[in-house]
């Protein structure tokens, strides 16, 4: 049996969308007691795998990091194309950029709050990929 854990435990679990559910509440003591059970464990990242050897008191070596794969030919081609939006010039203010998937985890609110925040003071600009 090979655990793949691919989210931060102890955080999605204080997210206001799990606290209204009652059953996450009791997901970090079921991991605790199964996990150490597993024939091997996967995070899909090093604070992953900090979470969940934390939640689990297992050795760090017990969990491996694996990140999900991303880089391909394709994703090759397509970074060797040039930029033709005016919004990577040079002569175009800084651009700030998040990257990752539409949902609370992510917390793209507290980018969007320090965002606020550095353009009261100056000329930037935001890109969200999600």
């Amino acid at each position: 049996v090979v655990i793949s854990e691919r989210i931060a435990l102890t955080q999605h679990c204080k997210s206001a969308s799990c606290q209204r559910k009652w059953r996450w509440r009791y997901l970090p003591a079921l991991v605790r007691q199964n996990y150490p059970f597993a024939d091997a464990i996967v995070a899909v990242s090093n604070q992953v795998a900090e979470d969940l050897v934390a939640i689990t008191e297992l050795p760090p070596r017990a969990v491996k990091t694996i990140y999900n794969p991303v880089v391909d030919d394709l994703l090759r081609s397509q970074a060797a194309e040039s930029l033709s939006h005016h919004w990577f010039s040079p002569d175009e203010p800084p651009m700030i950029i998040g990257v990752g998937r539409l949902a609370e985890q992510k917390d793209f609110a507290t980018l969007m709050r320090a965002f606020a925040r550095v353009h009261a003071g100056r000329r930037v600009r935001l890109l969200i990929l999600g």
